[in-house]
């Protein structure tokens, strides 16, 4: 009814020549928020990447089904093809030719061990006397950084990363204690070949019918009989702990609404950022 509503008020303001498809859209957003949840937890655009990907494997308006098929097809086989090239030649020309041509379609290809985190920018010594150092206790050399690259291909943020303002790029969920927890990157430790996140913790409140509503909004509460497992209640705790780059599981979404803060873990698991 109120998407009825909504198009009438629509059509006789603006007029019918300005009810395009994404009007139309707009009539079916209410039933993918009951489903899934508020908009800013979910989006196609990784599919959308995928449309751009597959796009670029066409180059005629004939036999597309071909086109494509035979384009993974070569995708896939020439890293092996790369990598028999360069043991067979001794041509430090060639191999260079042969990773040049190879680089675009090789480079999201991962080698079956594993990697390991790297660090990403410049790093910053510590003094013996820096608070970090003497909060957590460190011994030997400690490097203080601001971005970084786990074993698992993520690329993570931290809050005092200056370029971070955007984005937000530096809530993660990881193994803490042998549970999973949720906090924000502050920053990254380098201390004896090993790195660390300064996580800020979050305490987790259950979001139910049986949970904690007093947090949550007046125009939340029809929603009580509502679980969204995606969505998590959280509230700042002010601890700080220092993490294993290799306990991060992945990244989160933070968002606050009205001084309430929430963690939404993506149904879409192939977003950029």
């Amino acid at each position: 009814m109120n998407s009825m509503i909504f198009m009438l008020c629509f059509l006789f303001n603006l007029g019918i020549a300005k009810q395009s498809m994404n009007i139309h859209m707009l009539t079916h957003l209410p039933h993918f928020v009951r489903l899934f949840g508020p908009l800013w937890n979910f989006s196609c655009f990784g599919f959308e990447s995928m449309n751009a990907h597959l796009k670029s494997m066409i180059h005629g308006t004939r036999h597309i089904n071909h086109q494509i098929s035979c384009a993974i097809s070569m995708t896939r086989s020439l890293p092996g093809l790369v990598k028999n090239i360069i043991k067979r030649t001794e041509s430090d020309d060639t191999k260079r030719l042969a990773k040049l041509l190879s680089s675009k379609i090789t480079m999201g290809e991962k080698d079956d061990e594993k990697q390991d985190a790297q660090v990403l920018g410049k790093r910053r010594q510590l003094k013996a006397d820096d608070p970090t150092v003497e909060q957590f206790q460190l011994h030997g050399l400690v490097h203080k950084f601001f971005r970084c690259a786990t074993d698992k291909g993520h690329r993570l943020w931290s809050a005092e990363y200056q370029r971070c303002k955007i984005r937000n790029s530096y809530t993660i969920s990881f193994i803490y204690n042998d549970a999973t927890r949720y906090g924000s990157i502050l920053y990254f430790i380098d201390n004896e070949d090993k790195l660390f996140a300064v996580v800020k913790l979050f305490n987790v409140s259950t979001l139910g019918p049986d949970g904690d509503f007093s947090l949550v909004s007046d125009r939340l509460q029809k929603y009580r009989g509502m679980i969204f497992k995606h969505i998590i209640l959280v509230t700042d705790s002010k601890e700080e702990i220092l993490l294993p780059v290799d306990h991060i599981h992945k990244k989160c979404i933070q968002i606050s609404i009205n001084n309430v803060m929430y963690i939404a873990i993506p149904p879409n698991q192939f977003e950029h950022n």
